[in-house]
């Protein structure tokens, strides 16, 4: 046991009025200090050097994964005109989590470009060396794997409600949505896709696409009508995730901006809740969607 002695203190021998045996385990007490002294200094100093080094390290790890993310994203003739509804689902989430991606123009019939990833669509994220596509998948891969970055969801419950969002919108408003624009979509693919793009709609719809889009000017009414719900929600708040919009928002908001950049018809009144809040979600993420390339609502 050792007994701290102030600095000022004089320890000479003469001066401590001490036995021998006293003067010396004065000295040895004063020499135990600074030697503890200096081995408490020591370990700060190790200790503050690997903090430095697990910052270094995890700075290098998160530039790595960031750095290296890409991400194969639909494009029409011209290589800006990007309207996969999924793809913008990612740039969106992606945007959310304050993760920086290379977008890279595929077309349809690209299919080469992304065999890589064991299938042929788009959205595909490359994150390292995670290979990722289907929307969703992609979606709970981000925010699996960046849980420090704003949630997507905002709980497991706000997960579970928000697959079925992902799901009304596949099954339902995306469906509805699609005759009143698909002979658009044709104009402003890639030539080199066309015929691909006209046989597989048709043989989906079962009609030619200038029937499938004729009349649309009566058919809009009626798709007008399937957005109650999400009228009525976004009339009580202003977006459906409360009051910062979340994935759920992305998803749904997905389809309109599938639209948007891909054809001038007008899908919503300009007083409907609905278009106020495509205009926030326009102007998210210091508007994002709003640049991109498409036409006026």
């Amino acid at each position: 046991m050792y007994h701290p002695v102030q600095k000022d203190q004089d320890l000479r021998p003469s001066r401590l009025g001490m036995s021998s045996r006293h003067r010396e385990r004065a000295l040895t007490s004063r020499a135990e200090y600074r030697n503890l002294q200096a081995a408490d200094n020591l370990q700060d100093e190790q200790f503050a050097s690997a903090n430095r080094r697990r910052h270094q390290l995890s700075q290098r790890r998160r530039l790595l994964i960031v750095n290296s993310m890409k991400l194969f994203d639909l494009a029409g003739a011209e290589s800006d005109r990007r309207f996969s509804p999924y793809c913008w689902r990612i740039k969106l989430a992606l945007a959310h989590k304050g993760l920086p991606v290379e977008t890279i123009p595929w077309r349809f019939t690209d299919k080469e470009v992304i065999a890589f990833s064991g299938q042929g669509r788009v959205p595909v994220l490359v994150d390292g060396s995670q290979v990722l596509f289907d929307s969703w998948s992609i979606a709970t891969h981000l925010e699996a794997t960046y849980p420090d970055r704003p949630s997507l969801f905002g709980g497991e419950a706000a997960r579970t409600i928000t697959l079925f969002v992902n799901m009304w919108t596949d099954k339902v408003l995306q469906p509805g949505l699609a005759p009143l624009i698909l002979s658009d979509i044709f104009q402003h693919i890639d030539p080199k896709d066309r015929d691909y793009f006209r046989s597989s709609r048709e043989k989906v719809f079962g009609a030619a696409l200038e029937d499938v889009s004729k009349d649309r000017d009566m058919k809009v009414k009626a798709f007008r009508l399937t957005l109650e719900p999400l009228r009525a929600a976004l009339q009580a708040q202003s977006f459906l995730a409360g009051a910062a919009p979340a994935y759920a928002d992305f998803i749904v908001f997905s389809a309109f901006q599938w639209a948007r950049c891909i054809s001038p018809f007008k899908l919503l009144a300009d007083d409907d809740p609905v278009a106020h809040w495509r205009a926030r979600m326009l102007a998210c993420f210091d508007g994002l969607a709003g640049r991109a390339m498409g036409y006026p609502v």
